[in-house]
Parts: structure tokens; sequence; C-alpha cells
């Protein structure tokens, strides 16, 4: 009975707490009133959920540490009334204590008070615990009873209390504009120290004014439209306006704040010594030591965060998580830095923001700005690393554990005085082999997959099958692939190697399709499509070609994928591919067919360049992106009767052979048209210092090697681009060819004639030379002149038609650079020397 009594009595003192912890008041003297317009000239088309912002107040006198907060919500829909009824403040009852001074229904100028004593419900509302971090704070809720279309729901509240961590320092971001329109904003700081400020994305500045021997800071604005993101932009990136306002100096102010409030006593427990003296006894090397204590860190320290109060900054002793087996970022960090320093192993811990990234610089200095916390390591050969020790099952050595692209850290380190940039180790390569036996056509075939991940990737995949059972795997990897191909299913449950020294982590998988081909757009045809689904995952097409914010990318990403086809007979098989150059990704799709074996092989190459594309880049990213989507994909077409064997010459074949014969023909009429060259016989002027009979010396010797060289370039480079001499050219000017336009066909034809002249021109151009004749500085003069001439023009049209990869832009300017000094130096020496006049004198007729 005494323990009900006792029981009963906690209970009470539990629920009276909960609700003497939201008190109401008059708000405070020092807050200033401010009148709103409850129409303001908004567009109503931009209003979302039936409920129109016509009041957002924020004021904050920071010597006493209070912030005040009014809003007046305006129903302008029926299903805004339910929205606008729930009213929630969120507060820390370890340092904050919630008082309202109003709620009120305005209906039609009349005000109805709903602000009652004991209407309030406090609980806990942890955010963050599927992430299991618990924050200890407390929501004060009331729901108001006969709200209607039409009402302005006004409330106002003061929170007490800031965070003893900072102790004399404050730092607050405000977002000036919301995805919603606002009738009227005000912003008022009141503080006895000069505050900074820095603005983002907005011209308007706040008002100072000292008063009472204390800065008064305010901003007001009015009609405020609402601010729409594009899909996929950086989460890093700032479009709509924020005022960024300190009292932090310096970067060094906030690492000597840190540098504080993350020491610990370094009488570390007996039980962690003998902890850290087990994993040296086992480890020999420093290195070896490093990645040990990382892995305990990472996979027996469990994550968990109680962040209430100063916990959300201050990490708990290294004693403590070690005996408890738990903790957060900070907590874990710091167990991780305590094992290293009891090892003689320099370590820090490091203040990282994961959204902004390489923006933090941009922003004033703060501890506010910080979301994460992670560790720098320095060896005693001096090597840097940086790791996450709320990362688990990581492989690696001690010197290529990957580390996610946070950009930026602020390392806790006396003496530091700036953020530091941080380069990652990890390139998150994935390597997917598909082999394919098809059945006989409109039959089936078996499918079997070898993927081999590596760094981050292998990370990820370790976790994945770590996390989930091979049956649950299993049917996750059957219904992933029944988006591309009908009726599969596995034979075999997916098996898997570790190879975590190197962090590879490879999977191999077997499938039955009972029908994969399809019926194809042509009439009375089949179709039979193979994607690079690793590589289409990670790209997306933006809906349209102009952006006004960045294009977030995947970054790093790459990935390797290979399609082999087992075909049931020989095929008629379209080998072009595509290749996309630019700085934002790479990518590149090659075919080959073995007719031999029937063996289609697709080759897909990806690799995202930056983590965004820009807005200037974003034209050409979405052309690229076009062209991607429709050439990505390859298929296999034949008529349903099955006829696919290749019995007869295809047409893709006739007209290869028709292009291969037009251009020897033509090569032909010019070696008859070089007959006629070749009997150009000038008289040459000769002096009379002139040595007779001079054989070729000097300079000319160059020239001649020059030449040499000149030829054998040329003939490698016709024979790598085989376009011309196998006839494939003007198979690029068929149907069978989507890109092709008319600037593009041009372009080819010109390159056409002037690669046969060529052919011709350079072996002639090289016997004029070793005969002497006196006919070969005019005629290598013409040549050199004008196959410089072509080489410009041929490279503005190609620039101009986006025909030149991104990689291949520079080698073409460098190949200008060096004709270009070629042409100036030879053709004026072989034309105007007396070298040259003396030596090339012989006339084909004597």
């Amino acid at each position: 009975m005494k323990k009900n009594i006792l029981v009963f009595t906690i209970l009470i003192i539990s629920i009276q707490t909960i609700f003497s912890q939201v008190a109401i008041k008059k708000k405070p003297n020092w807050v200033t009133s401010e009148k709103y317009n409850p129409n303001p000239s908004v567009s109503e088309d931009e209003i979302s959920q039936g409920l129109l912002t016509l009041l957002y107040e924020e004021q904050i006198n920071i010597d006493i540490e209070e912030y005040y907060i009014k809003s007046a919500l305006k129903v302008t829909e029926n299903v805004g009334a339910q929205p606008a009824s729930n009213i929630s403040v969120n507060f820390d009852p370890s340092y904050q204590k919630l008082t309202f001074h109003s709620i009120n229904i305005i209906r039609e100028g009349k005000i109805i008070n709903k602000l009652l004593p004991n209407s309030f419900q406090t609980m806990r509302r942890e955010l963050s615990a599927e992430n299991y971090i618990y924050d200890g704070s407390l929501s004060a809720v009331t729901n108001l009873s006969d709200v209607r279309m039409g009402d302005i729901v006004e409330y106002s509240y003061t929170i007490k209390g800031f965070n003893p961590i900072h102790k004399d320092h404050f730092a607050s971001t405000i977002n000036l504009r919301t995805s919603t329109p606002v009738g009227k904003l005000y912003l008022k700081l009141v503080s006895r120290e000069k505050l900074l400020f820095k603005y983002f994305k907005t011209d308007r500045k706040v008002n100072e004014k000292k008063i009472n021997n204390k800065y008064v800071y305010t901003f007001k604005e009015e009609d405020i439209p609402a601010y729409k993101y594009e899909i996929q932009t950086p989460v890093w990136h700032i479009e709509s306006g924020i005022v960024n306002v300190s009292n932090y100096s310096s970067w060094k102010e906030v690492v000597d704040w840190g540098v504080d409030v993350y020491k610990y006593d370094r009488n570390l427990s007996q039980e962690l010594l003998s902890k850290i003296e087990e994993i040296k006894k086992s480890n020999k090397t420093e290195g070896e030591r490093i990645k040990a204590c990382l892995d305990f860190v990472q996979d027996e320290v469990r994550y968990l965060g109680l962040e209430s109060g100063i916990g959300a900054y201050k990490p708990n002793s290294p004693n403590k998580v070690f005996e408890q087996l738990f903790g957060d970022c900070k907590d874990k960090s710091m167990l991780f830095v305590a094992m290293l320093r009891a090892m003689n192993i320099n370590a820090y811990p490091a203040l990282i923001n994961t959204y902004l990234k390489g923006t933090l610089k941009d922003f004033l200095p703060s501890p506010y700005q910080f979301n994460h916390c992670v560790t720098k390591v320095i060896t005693n050969d001096g090597g840097e690393y940086w790791y996450d020790p709320t990362i688990s099952n990581q492989g690696g050595q001690y010197t290529n554990v990957a580390f996610p692209d946070y950009r930026l850290g602020l390392v806790l380190k006396k003496g530091n005085e700036d953020l530091e940039e941080i380069f990652p180790f990890d390139t998150s390569l994935i390597e997917i082999t598909d082999n394919f036996i098809l059945e006989e056509v409109g039959k089936g075939a078996t499918l079997s997959i070898n993927s081999v991940y590596k760094d981050a990737s292998a990370d990820d995949m370790r976790s994945y099958f770590k996390n989930n059972s091979i049956s649950s795997i299993n049917k996750e990897y059957e219904n992933y692939y029944s988006k591309y191909f009908n009726n599969i299913r596995s034979t075999k449950k997916p098996e898997f190697s570790d190879d975590i020294e190197n962090n590879i982590f490879t999977i191999n998988e077997e499938y039955k399709i009972d029908s994969i081909w399809k019926p194809s757009i042509l009439e009375n045809h089949l179709a039979l499509e193979f994607y690079p689904y690793s590589i289409i995952d990670i790209l997306s097409l933006p809906g349209k070609a102009n952006r006004k914010q960045p294009f977030a990318m995947l970054y790093p990403a790459t990935r390797n994928h290979v399609i082999n086809v087992k075909l049931p007979h020989e095929w008629s098989v379209d080998q072009r591919g595509v290749n996309i150059n630019s700085p934002n990704l790479y990518y590149d799709f090659e075919i080959a067919y073995l007719p031999k074996e029937f063996l289609l092989t697709l080759n897909h190459s990806l690799k995202i360049q930056k983590d965004h594309v820009s807005t200037e880049e974003f034209p050409r990213f979405y052309q690229d992106m076009k062209k991607l989507d429709t050439r990505m994909g390859y298929s296999l077409v034949i008529p349903k009767d099955g006829n696919s064997k290749v019995n007869s010459i295809s047409s893709s074949t006739v007209i290869q052979i028709l292009g291969a014969l037009l251009f020897w023909g033509l090569i032909a009429i010019l070696i008859w048209l070089s007959i006629k060259v070749y009997k150009y016989d000038p008289t040459p002027k000769l002096e009379f210092y002139f040595e007779e009979n001079k054989s070729i010396g000097g300079w000319l010797i160059a020239v001649g090697i020059y030449l040499f060289l000149f030829f054998l370039f040329f003939i490698f480079s016709l024979i790598m681009n085989n376009l011309y001499i196998t006839g494939k050219w003007l198979i690029l000017f068929t149907s069978q060819n989507p890109d092709f336009t008319a600037g593009l066909g041009l372009l080819i034809f010109i390159e056409l004639i002037v690669n046969a002249i060529l052919c011709v021109a350079i072996p002639l151009a090289i016997f004029l030379f070793l005969k002497r004749r006196s006919s070969f500085p005019k005629f290598c003069g013409i040549l050199l002149t004008s196959y410089f001439i072509f080489t410009v023009i041929d490279y503005f049209i190609a620039n101009s038609l986006e025909a030149i990869p991104f990689f291949l832009n520079q080698m073409y300017i460098n190949k200008l650079q060096i004709m270009f000094i070629s042409v100036a130096i030879i053709v004026p020496y072989i034309l105007f020397s007396d070298e040259a006049k003396e030596t090339f004198v012989q006339r084909l007729k004597k």
C-alpha cells in the first residue's frame, strides 16, 4: 500500500512539473509591437495548404537571453484550419523556460482570447529518434477550438535561456524567404556588444541604432513572395535570402572554445588502458594501430546520442563512452582521439557541416555552423588522415579508409586559426558485369551478374549484407531486376566475398528469364533491350534546359558496367558507340562484336567529375543528358519469325562498302591528278655563286624529317580513326545516325576530301624533296599552308557543332599552335632561302 502511494505521489509531482513548465505572462517590456496588414499584397497563387503568414516576428535580447516570437496566420481555405489550430513550441527544459503571452483568434475584427492556463500539454518529441539521437527537448502543444476559414490565428511567446555551453557568445542564421509568401517579417536584436552581420542573396541590410548604451538592430520587410527551389538543387546552395549574425570575431575564437569544450581527463580508466595495450600488442606498426582503434570505435561502440543541454556540444569523457559502449559523433571521436594519444599518435577532433560543405567558408565564425564531429590524425611521418568514427564496417588500410566529401573542417587544435580543406579518399567505384546467354529467338535467357564494389560503395554493401538476411536480399534483387526483365527469378542465392584489407566487396548472382523478348515499336518485330542500370540509377534527366540554380550530382561516383550477350547465332550488329566528356561527367559507351563466338559486348563507363552542374554549364549538360537518354540503351530488333541471321549483306554493310569505294576512288583520281603536278617543271633561278649539284643538307634535313613524321602521324591517325578507309563515313549520312545534321555532313564531306588529298600529296612532296625537284618549294609551301588553313576552319566548325570532346579540345588548340609555328618557319625558308634555291634545281626535262 505504501509503495502504491509513493508511485502516485511521484506521478502527481511529474504532472505538475510538466504543466508548470509553460508560464503565462505579459510580453517583456523590451519587445517592440508591430502592426501588420490582414490583406497583404502577395500572390494568392503562391499560398499553399490554405494558410498565409501575415506576420512573423523574431526579437532577441542577447543580454538577458530571451527569444520573443510572434506569428499571425490567416486561414484562406478550410484545409488551413487544421495546421492553424495546432500550436506547438519546442524548448529544452534543462536550460530554457517557455512563457506564452497571447493566443487570439481574430474574426471579422473581433478578438477571441484562446490563451487558457491549463490548455497546454507538454510532451517529448524526439524527431531524430530514428537516427538514435535524443535531445531531451519538449514540445508545448495546444489545439484551438472553433477555427474557421477567414480567421486570423495570432500567438506570441518567449523562450528564456541560452545554452550555457556558449557562455557570452551568440550566433544565429535567419531565413528571409520561405516556400510560402509572408505579409511582414520583423527582426530585432538587442546587445551590449556590437554584432557582425553577413547577408546572402539580399540587398536589404539591418538598421543599427544605439539606445541606452545598447546596440539595437532591426530588419523589416513586407509583401515577401514565396521562394521556389528547383528540383535537385544542392543542399549547400543558398539562393533565398539569409542573414547570418555572430559575435565571434574569428575562427580562432571558435577553435579556442572547442578546445576547452572537448578537453578530457587524461587519466584514462584501467579498463580503457587495458584495451589500448591489447591493441598495441596485437598491432606492431603505427598504421595498424590506427586502423585497429578505428575499427573498435566504429564497430564495437554503438551510435547513440543523448544530447540534452550542454550535451548537444560537449562530449562525454572517453572513460564513460568506453564503459557504456555507446555515444554520438563527438563521443566516439573523442574516444578515438584519446586511444591514439595514449599510443603517442597525434589526433584531434574536427567539426564538420555535412550540408554546407564548401559554402561554410562564406559564413561568419560560430560553433552553430557545425552538425557533426570527425577526427584528424597526423602520423609520425607527417601523413594527414581523416576518419569518421560514426561510419561502421569500413574496410581498407589506415591510408585509404573512405571518407565522405565533407569539403571543410575545423580542427580543434590549439593555434589553429581557420577552416581546413579536406581531400577525401573515395572513388566509390562499382564494376558490374552482366553475362546473358540467349536461348533461341523469342525465348528466354540465363543471366549471371558479378558486382565488385570498392571504397565507400564496399562499405555500404558490407553494412547492407550485415543488416539484412540473404533471403530478403535475394527477394529485393529479384524485384529490382523485374523493372527491366519480366518473368525473372533467382536460381541461386546471392554469394559474396569480402576483401576487407583492400576494401573490395564482390557479389555473384544467377537468374533465369523465361521471356526476355518484348514487342517492338516496329510492326511484327520483337525487341531485346539492355541497359546499364548501375549508371541509370545515379543519373536523372532534368526536366528543362535552363536553370537558375545549380544541379546536384552524386559525387564521387565511378561506374563500369559491362554487358556480355551470347547470341544464339550470327547477328548484324550496330557498333556505333557514344562518348561524352565535359567538366561534369565522363561517359563512354563502346560496342564490340565477335562474329565467330556470337558474342556482343556493351561496355559502359561513367565518372561524375563534380558534385554539381553550374548554371553556365547546364545547357550543355542538358544536351549531353538528352543524348545519353536516347543512346545509353542498346536494342536488338528482329522479325517475329526469328529470321535475324546474316544470310545476306545488310544495308549498312552495303553503304559501308560504297563509302570505301568512294574514298579509294577519290584517291585514284587524285593519283592521276598528281601525275600532272609531277610534270610541273618550273625553271629555277640560278645565281652565279650557287654551288652546282648541291646535295640536301643544313636545315633542309630538318624539313625532310618533318615531312616524313608528318606522313607517319597522318597514316597512323587515318588507320586509328578508320571512318574513311573502311567507308563508315557514309553511314553517318543515313537514318541510322540519329545525331546527323547538315553541318555535321558538311564537316565529314570536307574532311573526306582533305584526307584523300593528303594521302597522295604528302608522298608526292617527299618524293619531290628527295629528287631535289625545282617544283618542290612551291608545291610544299602550298600544301602546308592550305592544310593549316583547313585545320583552323575544321576546328571552328567542329567546335560550333560540339563535335570535339571536351578532353580533346586543348589537344586541338595545341596542334594548331604547333602547325602555325611550323608553317611560319618552313614555308618562308623553302621559298626564299638561298640554301633551298640552290638545292631544288633539278628539272624533269634536262
